[in-house]
């Protein structure tokens, strides 16, 4: 998986493309004392220059876990596609 994504990411240099994410906490559960459950939107913007080739908006949730060190995501989930669009 790693070769993929440096492809991936050694394409969009070439390209002369950026990414640009945001991230918008949407709910909290805690599950436990030591976990908590996070809901995210994450707005993605790949950008050739000023154009946008492809803004898509999707929904993570992040599983944080407490140990005496600190807290740290134990797992990251994609849940299923909020919204997409691609530029013509």
């Amino acid at each position: 998986w790693k070769d993929k994504l440096k492809a991936r990411y050694d394409d969009f240099r070439k390209k002369g493309w950026t990414l640009q994410q945001t991230t918008k906490p949407s709910s909290f559960r805690w599950v436990g004392f030591k976990t908590l459950v996070q809901t995210a939107i994450v707005h993605s913007v790949i950008k050739s220059r000023d154009q946008v080739v492809r803004e898509t908006r999707f929904e993570m949730t992040y599983t944080w876990t407490k140990t005496r060190h600190g807290w740290y995501v134990s797992e990251a989930r994609l849940n299923p596609r909020v919204e997409s669009s691609a530029q013509p």
